[in-house]
């Protein structure tokens, strides 16, 4: 019997199957259910489900019913969350203490970490698939509620959050110049102990500035707005930092409007009668991003520098070191860790899955499988030729877009070219000068794009969640940032 009330009915087979730490090439040869099928199932993309596919899943894997299904009405089937995905510059051991905050965050201020993601690395690029975004919603709902307004509370998280900063920026500057060439495995291991706490305990408390890229600081700056009419620009002058204004070499001309800029605070406040600042915890958001960003700027210099040791112990060329884990840095330096298992990890691309309070590591042949797996579900989150986000910076261009997913992209800009990215970063600020927009996946109002599009009077749509998947470079595009849509009026099909 086939079931016609299927639009009544949610199938968690892709809960499952996480649960299980199974993919979808696994759960066909093991149910012996055709692959297409459960790839349908795994995506919510089935018309319908026989009775006895559901039998086979709980008698194969001694589940229940209701471990697979759950009724729900018409109404939330639009509320089911989409897959986002984040595209960093980041290697498996650089990006390894991030994992800490993401299951385990600082319990001290957090109660619930980002949720449940998959990592691809692979040519010096990871790829973190999200599998719902309401997690980061609960995270920057809450934190907004409990540090939002300038308490004690908030003080706390702002002093910790540097406080760890400036303890992962001392073992840098320790080692700034040079890495001991003369230390052992004992004395290696012990500092790599240590490094590896120091990390740790950073990123367990600054994890949570990442559940604000999905866009809720900007809904929220935009009920505050409203509350007091204030203009666009008035907003942007709100949660604009003096700190980031002079952070270029101090010049009569930054010197200047770091100046018209505070004067503009006092006759904005003046204006509406207000004692103080009420985009203050979104302004200081912004700073803490950008102190983050600076921080990992020195962890990866220092993680150069110990590399270079390691290769010296080990004869493994550092391209291979990167695709270690926290784990195995001990058994590396006993002779565990072969150069062969980093070199097909470096070939092959290596995954991460991270599932509740754990993770697992998928390499081999499984790799692609999966990846390609993550792929589909994204592309089935995706609609459209039109692109719609946040507005970071207002204008309209139109030109030729470019999408920058590794370095090597930066140096193939052209001067009038969109530049389209997950995010951008120090690295960009040249490209952000020549570029005619910027449009990102992810960020907020104070996010490095939006901040530096503003200053370079760029138009700029952030918070797209997909923009580099949809556009492709070549595309000629138009970015409307007053309405915050980018449209794709000439797809390409070139590189």
């Amino acid at each position: 019997m086939l079931i016609n009330t299927y639009i009544m009915i949610k199938l968690k087979i892709h809960t499952v199957a996480k649960k299980l730490g199974k993919n979808i090439s696994e759960i066909s040869q093991e149910t012996g259910i055709n692959r297409n099928t459960v790839t349908a199932l795994f995506h919510g993309k089935a018309d319908g489900v026989w009775f006895s596919t559901l039998d086979r899943l709980c008698e194969r894997y001694g589940l229940d019913i209701t471990d697979i299904v759950e009724f729900e009405s018409k109404q939330n089937e639009g509320s089911v969350p989409k897959m986002y995905r984040q595209v960093l510059n980041l290697s498996p051991i650089i990006f390894w203490p991030r994992i800490a905050g993401i299951i385990h965050p600082n319990p001290k201020f957090f109660d619930e970490g980002l949720g449940t993601c998959d990592v691809y690395f692979k040519n010096g690029v990871c790829e973190v698939f999200w599998h719902t975004t309401s997690s980061f919603a609960e995270m920057a709902e809450a934190v907004y509620k409990e540090y939002g307004e300038l308490s004690r509370r908030h003080f706390e998280l702002k002093e910790s959050l540097f406080d760890y900063g400036k303890k992962v920026e001392a073992f840098c500057q320790e080692y700034a110049t040079d890495f001991p060439l003369e230390w052992g495995v004992n004395e290696l291991l012990n500092f790599l102990e240590q490094w590896q706490n120091t990390l740790k305990k950073f990123w367990s408390t600054a994890i949570f500035i990442d559940s604000f890229d999905l866009g809720f600081d900007n809904k929220e700056v935009a009920r505050i707005g409203k509350i007091y009419n204030f203009t666009q620009a008035e907003i942007a002058e709100l949660l604009t930092s003096e700190n980031i204004l002079d952070k270029s070499q101090r010049t009569k001309e930054t010197m200047a409007r770091a100046k018209r800029h505070h004067q503009f605070i006092k006759t904005i406040l003046k204006k509406y009668k207000l004692s103080a600042n009420p985009l203050e915890f979104f302004k200081e958001l912004g700073q803490w991003r950008e102190y983050r960003q600076t921080v990992n700027l020195q962890i990866q210099e220092l993680w150069n520098k110990v590399f270079k040791r390691l290769k010296k112990i080990t004869g493994i060329e550092i391209d291979f070191l990167y695709f270690l884990t926290f784990e195995e840095l001990d058994n590396l330096l006993h002779g565990l860790i072969k150069k062969q298992t980093l070199k097909n990890r470096f070939n092959q691309g290596l995954l991460l899955s991270i599932l509740g309070k754990d993770y697992k590591i998928i390499e081999g042949i499984e790799v692609k499988k999966v990846y390609e797996e993550l792929q589909e579900i994204l592309q089935q989150s995706e609609l459209g030729h039109s692109v719609a986000g946040k507005v970071g910076a207002q204008g309209y261009a139109q030109g030729v877009a470019r999408v920058i997913e590794k370095k090597e992209d930066i140096k193939k800009f052209q001067t009038g070219e969109i530049l389209i990215a997950e995010m951008t970063d120090d690295t960009m600020i040249e490209i952000i000068k020549k570029a005619g927009a910027i449009v990102t996946n992810a960020g907020g109002m104070l996010c490095h794009a939006a901040i530096n599009a503003r200053l370079a009077g760029k138009p700029c749509i952030i918070n797209t969640h997909t923009a580099t998947t949809q556009i492709k470079t070549g595309d000629i595009v138009a970015v409307r940032a007053n309405h915050g849509t980018v449209r794709i009026l000439t797809p390409q099909n070139n590189n």
